[in-house]
């Protein structure tokens, strides 16, 4: 079924083309109206979280089932379960709108100018990346290398197997490439970076600084402490043997 909603004119051919949307929006095995897909962009655009939203769609058909039911009869409420988008609808349609976007996103990320970087892999964020074959969850990722400015931005990200270098070289190689009409990158911050040291430096040049993130370098010194602590109380007790 197909709706037309706009006639434009060229101004040069005087040629009429029509617009044409689809009043639905169609996934792989399933699709939603137009207007419920912008109900669930919306919520998801101002942060609202995916399980909120099939509660609301629940609630929303319930109510639409009971006023239909009987306006007037208070006694005749539907009290039985009312099918609804599930979480699967939902989480189609964050997808989708994701990849309407995704340019936008890739542009705006690309204009985020930085001084220094700061990289590490997240794990958590790779188990919910996957498909699901025969009831069982398969992952295809095992981790998440994120890049970030001086001010905590992502400017690059690469969801990966396993945490080589040779992983995520693409990745620096083209951001850095990305930076060279802007500005060199002067320090770059990892918990790996005497393995790391010398292959950012192919990347980036000679020039940059590779030193151990705050994070880890705290942790490791945190660590130190509590070790040396406890081998001065072991000296003082063994002395009081």
């Amino acid at each position: 079924m197909f709706t037309v909603s706009v006639f434009v004119t060229c101004n040069r051919c005087n040629r009429i083309f029509v617009l044409v949307q689809i009043p639905f929006v169609l996934f792989h095995k399933s699709g939603v109206t137009r207007d419920l897909y912008q109900y669930i962009y919306t919520h998801v655009q101002a942060g609202v979280k995916l399980t909120d939203i099939e509660y609301f769609l629940k609630q929303m058909y319930h109510d639409a089932a009971n006023l239909r039911t009987a306006p007037h009869d208070a006694l005749s409420f539907v009290s039985t379960s009312i099918d609804s988008p599930g979480r699967q609808i939902v989480s189609n349609c964050f997808v989708r709108s994701y990849f309407e976007n995704e340019h936008m996103y890739a542009q705006y990320t690309s204009e985020i100018p930085y001084k220094w970087l700061s990289c590490d892999h997240t794990f958590k964020v790779s188990a919910n990346v996957g498909f699901w074959r025969k009831g069982v969850w398969v992952k295809q990722y095992d981790s998440l290398f994120c890049v970030l400015n001086e001010c905590g931005q992502v400017v690059a990200w690469q969801l990966t197997k396993g945490t080589s270098f040779d992983k995520i070289k693409t990745l620096l190689t083209n951001l850095n490439a990305r930076a060279k009409d802007r500005t060199s990158t002067t320090n770059f911050y990892i918990d790996n970076c005497s393995a790391w040291r010398g292959k950012l430096k192919e990347v980036f040049g000679d020039n940059v600084e590779v030193k151990l993130d705050l994070f880890h370098a705290v942790h490791a010194k945190n660590s130190q402490n509590d070790s040396k602590t406890w081998n001065e109380r072991q000296c003082r007790q063994n002395n009081k043997a």
